[in-house]
């Protein structure tokens, strides 16, 4: 994190932002968040994020301020970049919670922090996944996960290390493979583009969005799919995406090996639009 963040448009150290023991979203977890990432010029698809944001606070029933207009959030982004000197790649993260009062108002905390390219970078590395048995996604999580709770999946993390691997992917109660820890998950089969045939209900089904549309695009085709464990082994891709890292290329599952043609070309479209927006 940055040196400094914003908190309802002031800007202030980021180690010394208090958030009062009473705070709503703090005891309840009464509140959403979602990442950005963009460059210099701006943020990368802020319509479609600005969209969100409006969304949850309807769905949660937060009351709307001035602050909540597009343009105010761009401006408080921009000034929140120039005060910590951040003048090329950034991620973002917006954290909107419900005030201490017995009221609907709430608070927009905003952290920046630089990236190393102004750029999704190039897959340089393959990952290595497994299938974590451990946790199911609650059924909860598909209408409707925009506020934090606490889960065990946050334990498997503690395991990639220790395992060797870099994400793992998570299943629903039918051992459908629905998203990896931190991303969203893409699959290839004869040159088709293929998806779970349900998301979780959170920013992450942005990003899915915006890679179905680059596919259309391409005229590559997109069909939804039940993918479970065993079918990994006969795909010809695994990718990982999501907004703030772009695309990961998933190498291996156990002794499978995968090709990373789609994802290629999929990343050279996608910087491709963001050079021309």
């Amino acid at each position: 994190m940055a040196k400094y963040c914003s908190l309802n448009s002031n800007i202030l150290l980021s180690e010394k932002t208090f958030i009062s023991p009473e705070n709503r979203g703090l005891l309840f977890g009464d509140s959403f968040n979602f990442e950005i990432r963009g460059n210099s010029s701006k943020a990368f698809f802020e319509n479609e994020y600005f969209d969100f944001f409006i969304y949850c606070i309807k769905k949660i029933r937060f009351e709307r301020s001035i602050l909540h207009r597009k343009s105010s959030l761009v401006t408080d982004l921009e000034l929140l970049l120039q005060k910590n000197r951040i003048y090329k790649g950034f991620k973002a993260r917006i954290i909107v919670f419900r005030n201490d009062l017995e009221t609907n108002s709430c608070s927009i905390l905003m952290s920046v922090d630089s990236v190393e390219n102004e750029y999704y970078p190039e897959l340089l590395k393959g990952f290595k996944v497994s299938v974590y048995k451990d946790y199911i996604i609650p059924e909860s999580s598909f209408d409707f996960d925009l506020t934090p709770r606490f889960s065990e999946v946050f334990l498997a993390q503690q395991k990639l290390k220790s395992e060797g691997l870099d994400d793992f992917l998570l299943c629903d109660k039918n051992g459908n493979i629905i998203k990896s820890l931190y991303s969203s998950v893409f699959f290839v089969k004869n040159e088709n583009l293929i998806l779970p045939n349900r998301f979780i209900n959170n920013s992450s089904k942005i990003f899915v969005n915006i890679v179905v549309e680059l596919a259309k695009s391409l005229n590559i085709p997109v069909v939804n799919w039940d993918v479970k464990e065993k079918d990994l082994y006969d795909l010809d891709e695994v990718f990982l995406g999501n907004i703030v890292d772009g695309f990961n290329r998933v190498m291996a599952f156990r002794n499978k090996r995968y090709f990373y043609k789609t994802v290629e070309i999929l990343l050279e479209e996608l910087n491709r639009e963001l050079k021309i927006k």
